[in-house]
């Protein structure tokens, strides 16, 4: 798989990880089930992702490993997705506050 990626080839093996961050990361963007799967996750990745998402705001007191158990994902995928979960959040009072922000006229 290394050699497959130095070179520019298309990867044989596409890494669970990898898989679940992504199809967490389209959910959260709103993208429709169909547009996931088409994007090369599996059924598993996409359904374990939506119970995943379920669980989030809870997530802060449950170990990583539990969680990973209860869900079939690896700690590091939860990790991850937790941050990305916590970088949008993040982000949305910012784009609310740009989007519903009233216009200054300009003096001279």
């Amino acid at each position: 798989m290394h050699h497959e990626k130095q070179n520019g080839l298309p990867l044989s093996y596409q890494s669970h990880r990898i898989g679940f961050r992504n199809a967490f990361k389209m959910l959260l963007e709103g993208k429709s089930d169909t547009d996931i799967l088409a994007n090369g996750n599996s059924e598993l990745q996409l359904n374990n992702t939506k119970k995943f998402l379920d669980i989030v705001p809870e997530a802060d007191k449950l170990l990583l490993a539990t969680i990973g158990k209860k869900f079939g994902i690896a700690r590091e995928s939860i990790a991850a997705m937790l941050r990305i979960y916590r970088d949008k959040q993040a982000q949305m009072p910012t784009e609310e506050m740009i989007e519903n922000r009233i216009p200054i006229p300009l003096t001279d």
